[in-house]
């Protein structure tokens, strides 16, 4: 089952935003070595815009159960995820955005990865369907062979197309 409820609030003096909170659970919903586990999430969500400023973020917690005896001395069953962003409308035409994202994995001890990122980043729109952007992302931990962590810094230039 699944279960999301969203509070919206606002809209005067420039002001709206929501609230959302998430649960989730299911049996058997993936394998660690040869045994399926159980799986709990939970997670808040909010959004926050007034004037040219956009606020939002989410926190996300996991759980694992189920796992066999012989696992759960080398397993951390517990993970949790964090973003946090901002956004300001410069012009009709021009966005800068500023997002720090934060992940502290679970799963088996010897392999998982925490991440931290700073990211920076400028859209233009030239239409209201279409935007091209520059974005650098920082990693803030050691950098590693790690998917999460192989880059110091990593900068994108590319275009989004809204249909």
């Amino acid at each position: 089952p699944y279960l999301m409820g969203r509070l919206n609030f606002g809209g005067r003096n420039y002001t709206s935003g929501s609230i959302s909170a998430l649960a989730y659970w299911g049996n058997d919903t993936a394998l660690v070595g040869p045994d399926p586990v159980d799986w709990f999430r939970t997670g808040v969500a909010w959004n926050l815009k007034y004037k040219v400023f956009d606020f939002y973020g989410a926190l996300i917690w996991d759980k694992i159960s189920g796992l066999s005896a012989g696992i759960q001395p080398f397993f951390d069953d517990n993970a949790f995820g964090a973003t946090i962003e901002a956004d300001f409308l410069a012009t009709s035409h021009i966005l800068f955005s500023f997002r720090y994202d934060q992940l502290n994995a679970g799963g088996f001890l010897g392999q998982r990865e925490n991440a931290k990122v700073i990211t920076a980043q400028i859209r233009y729109y030239p239409r209201d369907n279409l935007a091209f952007y520059l974005r650098d992302s920082h990693n803030i931990e050691e950098v590693s062979l790690n998917p999460l962590q192989n880059f110091r810094n990593f900068i994108t230039l590319g275009a989004d197309v809204d249909f």
